[in-house]
């Protein structure tokens, strides 16, 4: 192995490679990720510092507190209960492998403006007879306007590409290990 490869997480190596994004002066105006992401405080704080100030939609576990007020923090899943049938919004998530993917949305403010908790509910229930949901942590940047649409779509296509961008990363990384290895072997 490589001296000069470290080992880092998916987290540590999404900001790292958001990091470069933002030295080429081409980080883009949101970011998503799954939970993994999500989980990470680091990625959070870092896209939120000034300089950086990116607008993200990461996925959240449902235990994950979230300050509904000022004296007032609950698990997410305790927030989905406080929703009633005109919270939710019905949109796509884009085109899946079984077809179009449809969910209800629900955004809930926080008690940071910028802040905002967006929970996602399927359509019909799976296999076990239950509607699947899911938690995303959204940090609006100041000044940029912000819809549930707009979050919603943000994170389909962001998706594709944030994918397809680390699974590049991690090839370029596993390609030069390789690369090393043979140089190593052939002296």
């Amino acid at each position: 192995m490589p001296e000069d490869l470290a080992f880092a997480t998916k987290p540590e190596l999404g900001r790292q490679i958001l990091a470069e994004l933002h030295a080429e002066g081409r980080l883009p105006a949101w970011v998503i990720g799954d939970e993994v992401y999500g989980a990470h405080p680091g990625l959070r704080t870092w896209l939120e510092q000034p300089g950086v100030d990116t607008g993200y939609v990461l996925g959240i576990s449902k235990s994950t507190p979230v300050a509904l007020g000022k004296n007032t923090k609950v698990r997410a899943d305790e927030a989905l209960k406080t929703l009633i049938a005109s919270d939710w919004v019905i949109d796509s998530c884009g085109a899946g492998s079984k077809g179009e993917r449809r969910y209800a949305w629900a955004w809930l403010g926080t008690a940071d403006p910028r802040r905002h908790l967006l929970i996602r509910r399927s359509q019909a229930p799976n296999t076990k007879g239950i509607r699947e949901v899911a938690f995303f942590l959204c940090f609006v940047p100041q000044e940029r306007p912000v819809t549930v649409n707009l979050l919603t779509h943000t994170w389909h296509d962001l998706e594709h590409h944030l994918r397809w961008h680390i699974w590049r990363r991690r090839h370029q990384a596993r390609a030069r290990w390789f690369h090393q290895r043979a140089r190593l072997t052939h002296r």
